[in-house]
């Protein structure tokens, strides 16, 4: 199998964030393997797309066909129901052999304020999102409360979307502690959090 074989499953990815949390630079390093240190700040909003090659051995064959149908009109619908069925052989040979093209639509939303309103239209249908702080910048990380939460939560998207904490610039000085990161992530519906580095390439992959 190869990146070029039929889709499987198509995920909407929404980035979150702060401005200047490293979010562009993060889909830089995940989709073309590249590093920005410093990109041009993102005017409201960027289309980019990430194929991956994922296996049962990941654990996560429940979740991605959990998450496929809520994309009643794409195409992978037929595939869906065909890997639903394949699911209930019990050969375990056969099932560590199993494997799924993902196709991940990102878009990376820009931080500013300005830019609110049209960042809460992008999430409508999202599978995935991914709430960004720089672990350097202590006020990236209370923006969380003050602003991005409140945006999910309002929307409902804390029921609806899978919701991933990424604690950026892991390679730097952390300043907020990995007790306040728990804390956060305990207290807003215990949510997944990662560590990463777009700068030396640490977890990018592994979180998603």
């Amino acid at each position: 199998m190869n990146l070029s074989s039929n889709i499987d499953f198509d995920l909407k990815v929404i980035v979150l964030g702060h401005v200047s949390t490293g979010k562009s630079s993060f889909i830089s390093r995940l989709t073309q393997d590249i590093y920005i240190n410093n990109p041009i700040s993102t005017n409201n909003v960027q289309f980019y797309e990430k194929r991956m090659i994922i296996t049962n051995e990941d654990d996560t064959d429940d979740e991605l066909k959990s998450e496929s149908k809520k994309l009643s009109n794409e195409e992978g619908d037929t595939n869906l129901e065909n890997n639903r069925n394949l699911s209930q052989n019990n050969d375990e040979d056969y099932e560590k052999e199993k494997k799924y093209v993902v196709r991940l639509k990102i878009w990376d939303t820009a931080g500013a304020e300005r830019y609110m309103s049209i960042t809460k239209s992008y999430l409508r249908d999202s599978n995935i999102i991914l709430l960004f702080f720089d672990l350097n910048n202590r006020e990236t990380f209370l923006d969380l409360d003050k602003h991005w939460w409140e945006m999910l939560y309002d929307g409902d998207y804390i029921k609806t979307s899978v919701i991933i904490l990424v604690c950026n610039k892991c390679d730097l000085k952390q300043v907020v502690t990995d007790e306040e990161i728990q804390d956060f992530c305990n207290n807003h519906n215990d949510i997944l959090n990662i560590k990463v580095s777009p700068k030396d390439a640490t977890n990018v992959n592994e979180a998603m």
